[in-house]
């Protein structure tokens, strides 16, 4: 590939982990400088998948209702199916 055929050129020495071993270890992302922005990404995440679970799991039912309903719920905020609100 492009990627590594170009980092095996620049010398694979600027690749390996700074304490000299070639595999870094899966704690390195929670220790400084990674850290900030790994807990930064995981906020992301969270908050998005957070998002997505509430938005997809209040939408469908809010489409598949009849439209008067959805405009009665919409400009008043309550589904009254007397009519009154």
């Amino acid at each position: 590939m492009w990627l590594e055929r170009h980092r095996a050129g620049k010398g694979s020495s600027s690749a390996i982990a700074q304490d000299g071993s070639k595999h870094a270890s899966f704690a390195r992302i929670f220790q400084p400088p990674f850290a900030k922005f790994t807990f930064a990404l995981l906020f992301v995440n969270f908050f998005g998948m957070f998002a997505w679970w509430g938005l997809f799991t209040w939408m469908p039912p809010y489409l598949s209702l009849p439209w008067n309903k959805a405009t009665r719920v919409r400009r008043h905020g309550h589904n009254n199916s007397d009519g009154s609100g």
